[in-house]
């Protein structure tokens, strides 16, 4: 390597070490100035294998947010949750049952999304929930865990906690 090229190169090096290094320190300070929607995340329903489809007015939301329908009977559901504790939304009409969602911020900062699919199964009568969500750690780190959960049809709300 010539001599006139050695300090270019090193100085791409030194500016791509400290841009690493600043994305590394600087991570939890952009969840903690986070622009958009705290907690977003899709919900599919089915009942007996058919896609019961879901749209804006089948949904009861119990803070701001929104709910886009989308093509494949899904909806993406968007809360602000700029606070601690608990958000979420329910679906009120489930073969005659409410089914209740709540999301749980530990902290103002945190950013949550999900993905899960409910399964109604009226001759077993069940309700399962299986998916999985992210959120971030303290030290700015997406951390996922899946969400499982059974429950009978003979109670009038079905509920399911996310980030609990």
């Amino acid at each position: 390597m010539s001599k006139s090229k050695e300090p270019s190169a090193m100085l791409c090096v030194f500016v791509l070490l400290l841009v690493l290094s600043l994305t590394a320190l600087l991570k939890p300070f952009y969840y903690r100035f986070y622009p958009g929607d705290r907690i977003t995340g899709t919900v599919r329903i089915t009942q007996d294998n058919s896609v019961l489809p879901i749209n804006e007015s089948s949904v009861q939301l119990k803070s701001e947010g929104s709910v886009t329908a989308n093509n494949d009977g899904s909806a993406y559901i968007s809360l602000r949750a700029g606070d601690y504790g608990d958000y979420g939304f329910e679906i009120p009409e489930i073969n005659g049952r409410r089914l209740s969602f709540t999301c749980f911020q530990h902290n103002y900062w945190n950013v949550l999304s999900f993905d899960i699919d409910v399964s109604v199964n009226t001759a077993e009568n069940t309700v399962d929930f299986i998916g999985a969500y992210t959120f971030v750690s303290d030290n700015g780190e997406l951390v996922s865990s899946e969400i499982t959960n059974g429950q009978k049809l003979d109670e009038n709300e079905i509920s399911l906690l996310i980030g609990i």
